[in-house]
């Protein structure tokens, strides 16, 4: 298959050329094998850019049959295909701006929060169970600070001197 290039290219044999119609031979299983290696690393727009030009191609030379597809049916293909990307896109648009939304709201909410906890504090009172409920740390619920060792040299002070 010295005709076809490493991207799934056919450049020299072409069925058409040789008046063969191409049902499921020897070439189309070949092309297929290499395209599919090819179509796994491939974008959407590419596989639809790729639909697009064998579809214009075929358009152009009715004689080409394959014996499960027309011509028509790779039109609806590719026509559903595009629908379906240009949905997706929308829906992209649409998440995007709910994101922005989202964001906007995040940082007030997250600050009622925190200006509520205090409330509640304050209210309250530190040891309170309301205070608690909200997620504060009861004074009596906070470790007691400890003091270093005697023994022991803290790293801190050693590289302050």
């Amino acid at each position: 298959m010295s005709g076809i290039s490493g991207g799934g290219v056919l450049k020299h044999f072409s069925p058409r050329n040789h008046g063969i119609t191409v049902s499921h031979g020897w070439w189309f299983i070949a092309m297929c094998r290499i395209d599919n290696a090819a179509m796994a690393t491939m974008t959407d727009d590419q596989v639809r850019n790729d639909a697009l030009q064998v579809l214009n191609v075929w358009k152009t030379n009715p004689q080409f049959q394959l014996a499960d597809l027309t011509v028509n049916g790779m039109e609806t293909l590719f026509n559903d295909y595009s629908a379906i990307l240009q949905k997706r896109l929308e829906l992209a648009q649409s998440l995007a701006d709910i994101d922005m939304h989202l964001e906007g709201h995040r940082e007030t909410v997250r600050e009622a929060c925190i200006r509520s906890r205090a409330g509640f504090k304050g209210f309250f009172g530190r040891n309170s169970n309301q205070y608690s409920l909200v997620g504060g740390t009861r004074l009596m619920d906070r470790k007691a600070p400890r003091r270093a060792a005697a023994g022991t040299t803290d790293a801190t002070t050693e590289t302050a001197k």
